[in-house]
């Protein structure tokens, strides 16, 4: 039986090479009598069709061709995919990695906006081990390969923080240790003493110290 797999390569990724195609469509469908590739708006099946995916997961299998590690034979792919399958109905993906997904040990996933590093990026594609992304404060077109555990969170629990130069704050920083430091506006740090010092982009619950009146 055809697959997503086989339908991005004998349509050579490209959904106008499907019958009489056009941008509305929704679903993508197979006759195994004749061996036609065929998209609708209608899920609905006549005889001898095959429902193989969504226009949308199409689509996604092809860019995942595109950044799948620097691979885009049918092993990779077909590897990524037995990892990682689509539902058939499209799904709305939320748009960041959050706190409370971590804290439930929810992992990200493709589509999401997280913190890698110090920079937020887009993840592109991923496996059990390692992540594909696009950094999305340095340039849009600079992409990277990452390990799952260096993806972390978007804190969007709090408000956010005002910060004031040379001002103390308390904060979390990536491995969840709660720090005091002072803000440096110049480059956007906590210091902290002895030198060290956190981007302000990977810390989370951000405090602002003040002194309490006797």
């Amino acid at each position: 039986m055809k697959d997503l797999c086989d339908a991005v390569n004998e349509l050579k990724g490209d959904l106008n090479n499907t019958y009489l195609f056009s941008d509305s469509d929704l679903y993508l469908k197979y006759i195994d009598a004749d061996g036609t590739w065929l998209c609708s708006k209608s899920k609905e099946l006549d005889d001898g069709f095959v429902l193989i995916s969504t226009t949308t997961e199409f689509r996604q299998l092809v860019e995942a061709m595109k950044y799948n590690f620097g691979k885009c034979d049918v092993d990779a792919v077909a590897n990524y995919y037995s990892i990682k399958k689509e539902p058939l109905e499209p799904i709305s993906t939320p748009l960041a990695y959050t706190q409370e997904m971590a804290d439930r040990d929810v992992m990200p996933s493709v589509g999401m906006k997280c913190i890698s590093n110090t920079s937020r990026c887009e993840v592109l594609a991923m496996n059990d081990f390692q992540a594909s992304i696009r950094l999305l404060d340095v340039n849009d077109n600079y992409m990277m390969v990452v390990a799952i555990t260096e993806l972390n969170p978007i804190d969007t629990r709090t408000k956010k923080v005002e910060l004031i130069n040379g001002e103390a704050y308390q904060f979390m920083n990536r491995n969840g240790v709660i720090l005091n430091g002072i803000y440096d506006k110049a480059t956007r740090v906590f210091n902290v003493l002895q030198g060290r010092y956190f981007d302000v982009i990977s810390c989370t619950n951000i405090k602002h110290l003040t002194v309490a009146e006797e």
